[in-house]
């Protein structure tokens, strides 16, 4: 797929998308495939020598849509504040009885909380529904 812009978008399969100048780099996907303690430590890595970061989010639904959000980062390995919010991401995808065992299972030393300050807000929905170049759908910048 062409460039469209500053953004190089790879295959639908991988869901990521980064600048071309590289200055910031999606989370998740194929950006660093791999979700162990080698791609952790290579993410933070990277977050710490450069705390701007682009999330990527699409739905590969007919009509299709994507979000992007730039922003800047803020790191913390406090570990009181890791394991609340280890608890808190818990609770909303296990459950409130499953939230503390969960929590804080992954609240552990050396986990970090990644806190995302949203800088620009890029989002279009309705690709699909696009009917010409001549009449695109608006792409919402915010």
């Amino acid at each position: 797929m062409a460039s469209q812009g500053p953004w190089r978008w790879s295959s639908s399969s991988a869901k990521t998308c980064s600048r071309i100048d590289t200055s910031a780099s999606s989370i998740g996907g194929g950006a660093y495939n791999g979700s162990g303690k080698r791609a952790r430590a290579i993410k933070a890595r990277d977050l710490r020598r450069d705390p701007r970061i682009s999330l990527c989010v699409d739905d590969e639904r007919p009509p299709f849509s994507f979000v992007v959000i730039e922003g800047a980062v803020l790191i913390s390995d406090d570990l009181e504040e890791v394991r609340a919010w280890a608890n808190r991401i818990a609770g909303r995808y296990m459950g409130d009885k499953r939230a503390k065992a969960y929590g804080d299972r992954n609240g552990v030393p050396g986990e970090l909380l990644i806190r995302v300050t949203p800088l620009r807000i890029i989002a279009q929905s309705g690709l699909a529904d696009q009917a010409s170049e001549s009449a695109p759908l608006p792409v919402y910048i915010w």
